[in-house]
């Protein structure tokens, strides 16, 4: 599982970096994809044994774009959350911000170090690598879940304390901007 976990995100970076990731901008109403995400992972949230929260601002903007990769980069980070968090509650929150809306992913994990906190977006860097007691993983999750952010126009940041957590915080545009002089196909 893991071997196939690795080529999955190998594959999936090296698209993203040529360029071969295509767009399926849709309509999109945020309060249905968070449903669907929270449907989607039941079986992961009941196995974690932690509280979860789902709070969703109305009314939110509905949102031009790639539906399908804003699901992975919320699963990418709640799969995390889960990971890193041993006991507490897992937060799930989305609000207008700005011209877009912002989902925010906040945990009551193990956090990160401030010494860290400049390459978990970089390929294959793990936080705690070569504890054989970690979480383990591909190394490769927040540097898809970065470029996915961007190629969708957006911004993701990342606040953590060591003991206490991280919230990463994704924002979208309404609608995703041009991409080098071209109009995005949509569907």
């Amino acid at each position: 599982r893991e071997l196939l976990d690795l080529i999955t995100a190998v594959l999936d970076m090296s698209r993203l970096e040529a360029g071969r990731l295509p767009l399926e901008v849709t309509t999109v109403r945020v309060q249905d994809l968070l449903t669907d995400v929270q449907t989607d992972t039941l079986t992961l949230q009941e196995q974690a044994g932690l509280a979860f929260v789902w709070r969703v601002e109305e009314p939110l903007p509905l949102l031009q774009t790639d539906a399908r990769k804003l699901k992975i980069v919320i699963k990418n980070l709640l799969s995390n959350a889960i990971k890193f968090t041993e006991q507490g509650t897992i937060t799930i929150e989305a609000k207008s911000w700005e011209g877009g809306v912002e989902i925010r992913v906040q945990d009551t994990g193990r956090g990160i170090p401030p010494e860290a906190l400049a390459q978990i977006f970089e390929p294959f860097y793990q936080v705690g690598d070569g504890d054989p007691r970690g979480p383990g993983g591909t190394g490769l999750g927040l540097s898809i879940v970065q470029r996915l952010v961007t190629l969708l126009g957006g911004q993701i940041r990342v606040q953590s304390t060591v003991g206490s957590g991280s919230a990463f915080r994704v924002w979208v545009p309404v609608k995703i901007p041009e991409v080098q002089g071209k109009a995005l196909s949509q569907s």
